[in-house]
């Protein structure tokens, strides 16, 4: 007797269960060693331009989150949507990226229609998830600043400022006139004072 096919369950759908998010298409980042001065062989023939070239995996959330941002702080949108860009039309080959639908819903509220998820940001949510890849991060840097100087590549400014902020971390301003005796220019201003200014002592 043949077994039986397996069925799959017809309650509510899902990010795991759904199958329109089975395709996973992996995003890397073109990352090149070398100063373009070197060179190797390759069997009998030398390559003139000896730096490496690594594919390093890359969370695509990162590539939409401008989009993210922008357009779902008020609303919430389809991915389809979400994703519509003019300039660049390729985003949409996200569109069924089983890695970015997933980061979605750690990053946003989401409702579920008849026929489509629809995510609204929500800013909490967001904060934690790149705080958990702060937290990854660490463990292949030296330090925590260096892993934070990684985590500012990826994001916008004033998402960074925020992250930042959420830490605890107040950046430091660069006063010229204040400059330590030694070169070290990192010194904070004080409270209510204006960057370029000298406060006289009575």
């Amino acid at each position: 007797m043949p077994p039986k096919k397996a069925t799959r369950s017809a309650g509510k759908s899902t990010f795991q269960n759904d199958t329109s998010f089975d395709r996973k298409l992996i995003v890397c980042k073109v990352v090149k060693i070398g100063d373009g001065k070197g060179s190797f062989l390759n069997g009998e023939s030398v390559v003139s331009d000896g730096d490496v070239v690594l594919f390093v995996p890359l969370n695509p959330l990162f590539l939409a989150l401008p989009h993210l941002r922008r357009k779902t702080q008020t609303e919430a949108l389809t991915i389809d949507k979400i994703l519509d860009d003019e300039e660049y039309p390729k985003l949409q080959n996200l569109a069924n990226n089983k890695t970015l639908l997933i980061a979605l819903k750690k990053v946003c509220d989401v409702e579920i229609t008849r026929e489509n998820f629809i995510f609204k940001l929500n800013s909490d949510k967001l904060l934690n998830w790149l705080k958990k890849k702060w937290e990854i991060s660490k463990g292949f840097h030296t330090s925590e600043e260096e892993s934070m100087k990684i985590m500012k590549e990826y994001l916008q400014d004033d998402l960074f400022k925020e992250l930042r902020v959420s830490f605890g971390l107040v950046q430091e301003t660069v006063d010229i006139e204040d400059a330590e005796p030694t070169g070290s220019l990192k010194r904070k201003t004080a409270v209510g004072g204006k960057k370029g200014t000298k406060r006289t002592r009575k």
